[in-house]
Parts: C-alpha cells; structure tokens; sequence
C-alpha cells in the first residue's frame, strides 16, 4: 500500500514534469523564431536588482538570489509599448556579480535594439534568439520526469520481497558461491576415483550349480577338501 501510494505521487511528478518539458518545447521554439522579428530603437528606462531571500533547502538557513531588473520603452507604428523582459526566460542566480554585469550593460538612458512579435506588439525582448536562460525550463522539466521514471523504477526494482527473492533465486541457480562449487567438484572427484565393487558372476554360478547338480557339486566338494592318499572308504565310511 505504501510503495503504491509512493508510485503514485512519482507518476504525479511525471507528469508535471512532462507539462514543464512541453511549456520549455514552446519557449524554445519561439526563441527560434524570435530571430527574424522586426527591431526597432528602445530606451531603457529602469535598471535595478531584484534581491530575493528564500529557506534554504535544509531549512537551517536562508538564500539569497539575484536578478537584473531592466524596463525599456518603444514605438512600432506610432504606438507606445514598455516591457522588462530581456530573454524569454528570467533567470537567477546566487552570484550578484553575475546580476550586476547584466545590469551594467543596460544603464538607465541607454538606446537598444528591441525585437518585437509582429503577431503580437506588446511582445518584445532585448536577447532574441537560443539563449542558456531559453533552455532552463526545457531542461527542468526533462530533469523532474527523468528523475521521477527513475525512482518509481528502483521502488519496484528494489523491493523488499521482488528484489530479495530475485536475488536468491539468481545467486542460486545463476552464480553458484565458489564454496558450492569446490564441494561438488570434490564429490565427483571421490565417485570418480572409488573403486567399482567386485564382481559377484562366480558366487552366482555356484549358486545355479548347487541348486541344479546337487550330487555332482557334492562329489567336487569332496574331493576337493579329502586328504591326499585317503581312499574312497574313508570318506563314505566314517
């Protein structure tokens, strides 16, 4: 019940993941196509850090991640449009140098190229194009199933009955212990060297002639086991 409740909530992250895999798919291929959006002339009208404090993962502690913030203004037919976004994807980071070199790059006042979606107006970014913050959400997503396919794979691989009694039975009939088979070669060693028991044909012949030619084994008997120069008297006669 409880590895079924466990393979529940990894098949839940599966397809969260998925959902983020697809999400990422979508920006990607409108990073692609942002490459050949018209541009026109900006001003940047803002440039700040935004400073965010979070718990830590261990939760004895805090983090703090940093982010360029930067707003631009520009006109496309007349019309007025503003944005903050410089790629398709914010990203950030713990290093508020790396925030604040980006920050630099775009000083309050400063004139920049902005690509706009021709489909859409009010969607513009100062980093068109396959940039690393365009692929973080693409990998996220790849990351969290992969990740999930794999536990809910070593839950069943590795349970406490499916794994024991596969591993016994393996080691059993597939791997034998060398001790096992040290024994059985010293068994057939000794079967091999014992000798083969004496053969009993002649205690069966004697056997059939005792049962058959009584009279005649009689008489052998007799002879064999009477004295030498003891006549005939003797032995019937005693």
């Amino acid at each position: 019940m409880e590895r079924g409740f466990v393979n529940l909530i990894l098949a839940l992250f599966v397809i969260i993941g998925m959902g983020i895999s697809a999400k990422g798919v979508s920006i990607l291929m409108e990073a692609v196509r942002s490459t050949e959006w018209p541009q026109v002339d900006g001003a940047v009208t803002s440039s700040e850090i935004d400073i965010d404090v979070q718990p830590n993962s261990s939760g004895n502690g805090m983090t703090t991640r940093y982010v360029a913030d930067v707003a631009y203004r520009y006109a496309v037919a007349g019309q007025r449009y503003s944005s903050d976004q410089l790629a398709f994807v914010k990203v950030w980071t713990g290093d508020e140098r790396d925030a604040r070199s980006v920050q630099r790059r775009y000083p309050v006042g400063a004139r920049v190229r902005v690509s706009h979606d021709p489909d859409d107006l009010s969607m513009a970014v100062l980093q068109p194009g396959v940039t690393p913050s365009s692929v973080v959400v693409l990998d996220f997503g790849i990351m969290m199933s992969v990740v999930a396919l794999l536990m809910m794979s070593c839950s069943t691989t590795f349970s406490p009955t499916g794994f024991g009694q596969g591993l016994a039975t393996t080691t059993s009939s597939s791997h034998p212990t060398p001790e096992s088979s040290w024994l059985r070669y010293a068994l057939e060693s000794h079967r091999q060297s014992e000798p083969e028991p004496p053969v009993t044909l002649r205690c069966e012949a004697d056997a059939v002639e005792r049962h058959f030619f009584p009279t005649i084994r009689s008489e052998h008997e007799t002879d064999q086991y009477a004295q030498p120069g003891a006549g005939a008297a003797n032995i019937i006669d005693p």
